[in-house]
């Protein structure tokens, strides 16, 4: 009884710092894990211009042939100060498919960003679940454990007339004493729970406010044909990421050229020439085995990509399978459960109850039909959790709104 009058003070004397369902929406979508893979995708919008930019133009400046001795600038013809301009210029579109490439990678890292909310969202609904069947489980036990207390004061008078043992008098006193743990027990790990649900909403402390769960939202057509969800579109977007950088690389093997011109600045003492330009054109041969290793490579990681697409394609068809015969189960035993086996079992334990009253049935019968009546309700109560938990699942595979 004490444990029952310490849980109620608790409850009303503690500070009560709730929030609703709908503040912790609002807070994933400016959450770190999805902030981190929104700076990640802006990243690489920034990295596809600086990797796809023909490099800064080259300026040199060169003191050509003076005299070791004087450095006199009118002894000889060929001396002068030369500045050479020098810039690379790309014959293919090799650096438009590196830039596309780039861009395509942050698309898919904005989907990947699209998922984590979807991932917390899909965690929200999970702990507003655990939350929701704690609590009626915290209910039943309290129900039962008033009717294990109007027992027990039956069964003083059945053992104060002679009537019952006092072994069964303290069997009675037993199985309060476990409903009492069980309080308390459900009362911590509801703790536990609010307090994982505070990651999730950003906040130090907190309890969520039941009441502002939109519980009628979550609807499941299994007859609906799912769509895509946000790691299917972010593998897409790689696969098409990954063939613009195979094409970058087969256009690698047509080298770069640089062109570069230069002005030299001659004496006027020497002679009546005057000053001197030049120009030139340069480019690497296509020799090493390391253009068509790099390009190797990137097939290689297009070829790993396409079966990573169609491995997730062919996981998440089996998957939503899979869920959707485990939802039809759930809702199979769950429906009995309610409509007969719960009815059943809380018949009995009033029939047996009453008949213990009057002499009638054992203390272990009473007992058996207690725990019998405990237990289904908590067993629905673990159901109900459970069919929302793998609904939601089957909403965040299909692609489908989860809100």
């Amino acid at each position: 009884m004490r444990m029952i009058i310490f849980l109620l003070l608790s409850s009303i004397l503690s500070p009560a710092y709730g929030y609703s369902f709908k503040e912790v929406v609002q807070t994933i979508e400016t959450h770190p894990a999805v902030e981190a893979l929104t700076q990640q995708a802006q990243r690489l919008k920034f990295e596809s211009v600086a990797q796809s930019s023909w490099g800064d133009p080259k300026l040199r400046v060169r003191a050509n042939n003076f005299p070791e001795d004087s450095l006199a600038d009118n002894k000889t013809p060929m001396t002068g100060t030369q500045i050479i301009l020098e810039q690379n210029f790309p014959l293919t579109t090799k650096y438009s498919h590196i830039e596309n490439s780039y861009e395509l990678m942050g698309e898919a890292k904005k989907h990947m960003a699209l998922d984590q909310k979807r991932q917390l969202l899909k965690l929200l609904w999970d702990y507003s679940f655990a939350i929701r069947k704690l609590s009626k489980d915290q209910n039943i036990l309290k129900q039962n454990y008033g009717w294990l207390k109007n027992m027990i004061k039956v069964s003083k008078r059945l053992y104060s007339n002679g009537k019952l043992s006092q072994q069964a008098l303290l069997e009675l006193q037993i199985r309060l004493a476990e409903v009492e743990a069980d309080l308390s027990n459900t009362k911590y790990s509801l703790k536990e729970i609010h307090k994982n649900l505070n990651y999730i909403a950003q906040k130090s402390k907190g309890n969520l406010n039941l009441s502002s769960v939109p519980w009628s939202s979550l609807k499941v057509d299994l007859k609906k044909n799912p769509e895509q969800d946000e790691v299917e579109k972010a593998l897409e977007k790689e696969l098409k990421s990954t063939k613009s950088i195979v094409r970058a690389r087969q256009l690698n093997y047509i080298p770069d050229v640089t062109l570069s011109v230069g002005y030299t600045k001659r004496s006027d003492e020497v002679d009546d020439v005057g000053n001197f330009v030049s120009a030139g054109i340069g480019f690497s041969l296509p020799l090493s085995s390391k253009r068509y290793a790099i390009a190797d490579s990137a097939q290689a990681n297009q070829i790993k990509v396409l079966n990573k697409l169609k491995d997730y394609r062919l996981r998440k068809s089996s998957l939503l399978k899979k869920l959707a015969l485990e939802i039809r189960k759930s809702r199979s035993e769950l429906s009995i459960i309610e409509n007969k086996s719960l009815v059943f079992a809380k018949s009995a334990r009033d029939i047996t109850s009453k008949s213990y009253g009057l002499g009638g049935t054992s203390y272990i019968e009473l007992l058996q039909a207690e725990l019998k009546y405990q237990n289904l309700a908590i067993r629905k109560n673990k159901l109900e959790a459970e069919l929302a938990g793998l609904q939601v699942k089957y909403l965040f595979l299909s692609g489908d709104k989860l809100i």
